[in-house]
């Protein structure tokens, strides 16, 4: 038998958050032919108040920074 290693609740949520703001942007993508962008900031520096967003897309910002700084056991 093979010792199999379990992930980690944080390591589960953090996939969890990827893949789903991947697949909610999948979804809408295959539904309405785009993905529609709500969330702007008017009074961010440089470049980031000309650009919009959703949450799907913080879902996998988030989940993505948090695998790339995450403590490896």
């Amino acid at each position: 038998m093979k010792n199999k290693k379990k992930l980690s609740l944080t390591v589960q949520i953090v996939i969890g958050l990827v893949l789903g703001g991947g697949l909610s942007n999948l979804l809408e993508r295959l539904l309405h032919g785009k993905v529609y962008d709500y969330i702007q900031f008017p009074k961010a520096p440089g470049k980031l108040k000309r650009h919009v967003y959703n949450l799907a897309d913080f879902a996998i910002l988030l989940g993505g920074i948090s695998l790339l700084f995450r403590k490896k056991k």
